[in-house]
């Protein structure tokens, strides 16, 4: 699956992402939407879109754990879909936003310094789709924040082609520097 990310998660880019992440910076919502979107337009999913032949695209937001959602107040990768779904809507496409995918994953922050193998442990088996039966046949674009050891994205992925989703790629804010993907350049995960 192809992932395309806007930033390396490094410097500037890193502490802006942790602030609205973690600190409730809200107003960093707007500024990241207009790069979500500018990402969508440059990095080739619509183009991915239209060799499927998709009528329409669902635009599905991986999910965080339910302490994490909690702990922020709100699904914050929520308007970073939306823009993706603003994007591609410009583009002629059909593209609605669903929460299809839930996470029972729990053990600390996602973003911790661990190791892939300990975070594919952590995430592992703890995604699900909400409704399986509603996603069948569907063409998905996943999106998420940060793509730190790829675990998430892999889990959401496999849980969606489970209920027979077509995932056509995933997009995110930002990528840990050398891991999956750079600015605008994508990597199969």
């Amino acid at each position: 699956m192809p992932v395309w990310s806007a930033a390396i998660y490094q410097g500037v880019a890193r502490h802006a992402i942790l602030e609205w992440k973690d600190h409730d910076d809200v107003e960093l919502d707007a500024v990241f939407s207009q790069i979500m979107e500018a990402l969508t337009l440059r990095c080739g999913i619509v183009q991915r879109c239209a060799a499927a032949g998709c009528k329409s695209v669902l635009v599905v937001p991986a999910p965080s754990s339910r302490a994490s959602m909690r702990r922020r107040g709100r699904w914050h990768t929520l308007p970073l879909a939306q823009a993706v779904v603003h994007a591609l809507q410009s583009q002629s496409i059909a593209a609605m936003m669903t929460q299809a995918l839930e996470s029972r994953a729990s053990g600390g922050r996602s973003v911790q310094q661990i190791s892939s193998a300990q975070r594919a442990q952590r995430i592992g088996g703890n995604i699900h789709v909400t409704a399986p039966s509603a996603y069948r046949g569907a063409a998905v674009v996943l999106v998420d924040d940060i793509v730190t050891t790829g675990s998430t994205l892999r889990q959401c992925a496999q849980a969606l082609r489970q209920s027979g989703a077509q995932v056509l790629g995933a997009l995110a804010l930002a990528d840990v520097a050398g891991q999956h993907s750079n600015m605008l350049q994508s990597a199969e995960i």
